[in-house]
């Protein structure tokens, strides 16, 4: 009975779910608590906007309130059933906690200098986004209710988007942040790769909206509101960012079009798939004609020699890379539990705090050694092959796109990382008995 309620449940487009509420006050509670989780994905970046020397921003505060009313709730309702989604993230936390605990038993004992501060900020962070992937697979009528919230997330995304826009160009004085790294977009961040990682969810969604849409004017509007997105995300100057558009989002394109070709029986037209790939293709086309990206590649080849081979950065990169691997290495590939492990890098000066690598896999190799490097590989691989067999290929896409800024940041602290994990894992529940590939010709 369980298996069969949740499996129903958990459709991304359902549109007879909104009226199954018994109670408008009720509904309109489970609104306002649903809005808390956007508003936490949006503004955790937004370092600018806390306080001076704290961790706890205003995302971070909207977090823990969306982790306070849905613990409440499951309290309520004695528990969660055991779905595959949410037995795996138990499965992954779980095991993750172990090999952090473990690295900070190695470190205490074996580490020359050590970093609190880093150490506390990552406890509190993964605390946080454990709570949240694994409250969002637990969600009564997951899939309707995350989608619900992906709405959320573009709508409140794109204004947020056009009030730091409105900062930068002078328009409006709001937050009293500094908008700009020199010249690059930064908006709330302090970084503007922080910015940019947003970005480049804001325009992946939008996708994922038009693919599960039920009305054409609805698809249109959802493609759409790719646009401003990356607008920003080419202002803030991100090779990761650019990365993402010559990639990830061909990437729809090329899934879309292997489906229509191993289609079976005319299950998917060739009117349906050529206007899936015109509208996937149509934001890339838009942002190719614009005034402010006349030449991609030429950008990236030029952005990528002032940065990498004039300022060194490019030398530094590795040297922290170098050295990450061999803290691992040295740590009997069990890491030094959570925060920061690098102490020997030429752009450092005096520790502590201790340096990040700038490269998830290196970050987590340095903190939990190589049993963590191999759960946030299984989780993030099966969680893209679970996109691509529920054909939903925006969300590949996005998933795609954030293991691009992985190889360049670290983004499990960032809970928009998690949420496209959780997209993936409760969209692998949508088609898994609905095939529409046919097996290829011997």
């Amino acid at each position: 009975m369980i298996a069969t309620s949740q499996t129903g449940s958990d459709s991304f487009a359902d549109p007879h779910a909104e009226r199954r509420r018994g109670s408008g006050f009720l509904y309109a509670g489970e609104i306002l608590a649903d809005t808390l989780l956007p508003l936490g994905l949006l503004l955790s970046p937004a370092t600018q906007l806390r306080a001076e020397g704290s961790v706890i921003g205003p995302g971070e505060l909207c977090l823990a309130a969306w982790i306070g009313v849905q613990l409440v709730r499951e309290t309520s309702r004695l528990g969660p059933p055991m779905t595959p989604a949410l037995t795996r993230l138990l499965a992954f936390w779980t095991l993750f906690a172990f090999a952090q605990c473990l690295g900070l038993l190695m470190g205490l004992a074996f580490e020359p200098i050590r970093d609190p501060s880093s150490a506390l900020h990552d406890t509190i962070a993964y605390t946080l986004m454990a709570a949240v992937s694994c409250l969002s697979v637990a969600l009564p009528d997951a899939g309707r209710r995350l989608r619900r919230m992906v709405w959320m997330t573009v709508g409140l995304g794109t204004v947020l988007l056009a009030i730091q826009l409105a900062e930068a160009w002078g328009l409006a004085r709001v937050t009293g942040a500094n908008p700009y790294d020199w010249n690059r977009l930064r908006g709330w961040s302090e970084n503007p790769n922080a910015l940019a990682l947003v970005s480049s969810a804001l325009v992946a969604l939008p996708l994922f909206l038009a693919e599960t849409a039920t009305r054409a004017s609805e698809r249109t509007f959802a493609s759409l509101l790719c646009i401003p997105p990356m607008y920003v995300g080419l202002l803030t100057g991100s090779d990761s960012f650019s990365l993402f558009l010559l990639t990830a989002l061909p990437l729809v394109a090329v899934l879309r079009l292997r489906l229509w070709l191993l289609s079976r029986d005319g299950e998917l037209t060739l009117r349906s798939a050529s206007a899936g790939l015109i509208l996937i293709a149509a934001p890339l086309g838009l942002a190719g004609a614009a005034p402010f990206a006349p030449s991609g590649i030429a950008l990236i080849e030029q952005r990528a020699a002032e940065t990498y081979a004039e300022n060194g950065q490019g030398e530094d990169r590795l040297n922290l890379w170098k050295e990450a691997l061999r803290r691992g290495i040295q740590s009997g590939m069990v890491g030094y539990g959570p925060g920061a492990h690098i102490t020997d890098s030429k752009i450092k000066r005096e520790p502590p705090p201790n340096f990040e690598a700038h490269n998830t896999l290196l970050d987590l190799f340095t903190q939990g050694g190589l049993l963590i490097v191999l759960l946030f590989v299984w989780l993030t691989m099966t969680s893209f092959i679970a996109a691509c067999r529920a054909h939903r290929f925006s969300l590949a896409a996005l998933l795609a796109g954030l293991i691009i800024f992985s190889m360049f940041h670290q983004i499990t602290r960032h809970p928009i990382f998690w949420f496209g994990i959780t997209l993936c894992l409760v969209a692998a529940r949508t088609t898994a008995s609905e095939p529409l590939l046919r097996r290829a010709s011997p």
